[in-house]
């Protein structure tokens, strides 16, 4: 996995939408903002997919958008195979998730 715009930060934690036409933009923002789809394997957790832009943050997640929008994975962890890794502080792992276990990357665009 590409890591040369990996960030540390998150910007789209609190983002909202809100009106008649909530939904629909924010079906336009995820995929204008959305770089890679992933997938997780289905070992009874709630939450089965992410979305994220291209430093790896989540913007969107399966069921758990609350949870899980704003973490940041690390990309250079992320493959297909492995439990999924997010940082918390700038460059320091916050932990790495055995039961998310990566069963697919989906590069989109």
């Amino acid at each position: 996995m590409d890591n040369t715009k990996q960030k540390y930060k998150e910007e789209y934690k609190n983002k909202r939408f809100k009106g008649s036409k909530c939904k629909e933009n924010f079906v336009k923002w995820l995929t204008k903002m959305a770089k890679y789809e992933i997938k997780f394997v289905d070992n009874e957790q709630d939450c089965t997919g992410w979305w994220i832009d291209e430093g790896g943050e989540v913007l969107h997640a399966v069921l758990q958008s609350g949870i899980w929008n704003g973490e940041i994975v690390d990309l250079k962890r992320l493959e297909v195979g492995r439990g999924i890794g997010v940082f918390s502080a700038p460059r320091e792992m916050k932990t790495i998730f055995y039961d998310f276990v990566v069963k697919s990357i989906k590069k989109l665009k």
